[in-house]
């Protein structure tokens, strides 16, 4: 008879995939539910990787997928994630981090899954499916059913939750928001979870740009938008209109975190860093209509991911940089 195969184990693994959407995480230590070992969570092929920035040969591995991850998101606690793939089985998968084991596999996407991410209050979940599919889907994560789906009549390039809808009197509802944009056009989605009615309003850009990622200001007066012409537009949610436009780098915008607000500038509440395609990360601080640079540095590679480690939030960043 044949000789028993042997069967290999992965014991540790060398690089990221730097192409996939976020593919970088930096969580709090103890939301992993170790005793605080890991603060990093990536995707390396087809594993979700659980990391240490203190020890290189800490690492545990989530394996669901039969293709390289696509897309990754981890929730604001650290405790959930979820990844997404290409391929035969386009599913994205929810994991819960503490007891390393999935939750829902979702399987509605034809085609591949191009974008994740956790709503603030981790209640929800959006999926949103490469262009060939071009549904964007929204789960309940107590339950792992669909709350609304709904077919983008335009490709969305990038996506983004805005957190709470607030009244005409700033505040907040029982509605949820969230932002898609593309080639030369930018929404934002009205969701009503109790009824899973998902409906659109048009943002004024004033300029046509092709955008390439989204990011809602911490107290969601402004929605900034990244573009494949290197500079980001600041718009205001509640006007639907373009503040304000500010170059940034001399490639592609590849990826933004925005900051809270420095009790130190008190008249530039927004806080934004720009991660570029030439490998430039910026920090801009403003007001809405108007935003400098207070400090960059240069990388070799398009910058896919910015993270900020919480422990050092004022000072430091952790960027992850896609080689070219």
């Amino acid at each position: 008879g044949a000789a028993a195969m042997a069967t290999m184990e992965l014991v540790h693994a060398i690089g990221l995939n730097g192409s996939a959407e976020q593919p970088l995480h930096v969580i709090q230590p103890e939301s992993a539910g170790d005793n605080g070992t890991h603060d990093l969570v990536y995707a390396s092929g087809g594993c979700v990787v659980l990391a240490s920035l203190r020890d290189a040969h800490c690492q545990e591995f989530l394996r669901a997928h039969d293709a390289a991850i696509t897309c990754l998101s981890v929730s604001g606690s650290g405790a959930l994630a979820c990844s997404g793939q290409h391929g035969d089985n386009p599913d994205a998968i929810v994991w819960d981090l503490q007891r390393r084991v999935q939750l829902f596999r979702l399987q509605e996407h034809d085609h591949g899954v191009a974008s994740v991410g956790f709503s603030q209050d981790e209640r929800f979940l959006y999926t949103m499916g490469v262009s060939q599919d071009s549904k964007l889907v929204v789960w309940d994560l107590q339950t792992g059913c669909i709350v609304s789906t709904q077919v983008l009549n335009k490709p969305a390039h990038c996506i983004a939750w805005g957190g709470r809808k607030k009244d005409i009197k700033g505040r907040d509802t029982t509605m949820l928001q969230l932002a898609t944009a593309g080639s030369a056009y930018l929404k934002i989605w009205t969701l009503d979870p109790a009824t899973g009615s998902l409906t659109s309003e048009d943002c004024v850009t004033g300029i046509s740009r092709n955008y390439s990622c989204l990011a809602f200001s911490e107290d969601r007066e402004y929605i900034f938008a990244g573009s494949t012409s290197g500079d980001f537009s600041a718009l205001h949610v509640k006007n639907k209109v373009m503040h304000c436009v500010t170059a940034a780098c001399s490639n592609a915008v590849a990826s933004m975190l925005a900051l809270p607000p420095d009790a130190r500038f008190p008249n530039e509440p927004y806080r934004i860093i720009v991660g570029g395609g030439d490998g430039s990360v910026t920090l801009y601080a403003g007001d809405g209509r108007h935003f400098r640079d207070l400090a960059a540095v240069q990388l070799e590679g398009a910058v896919s991911s910015v993270q900020v480690i919480p422990r050092f939030q004022r000072t430091t960043t952790v960027i992850m940089a896609e080689q070219d």
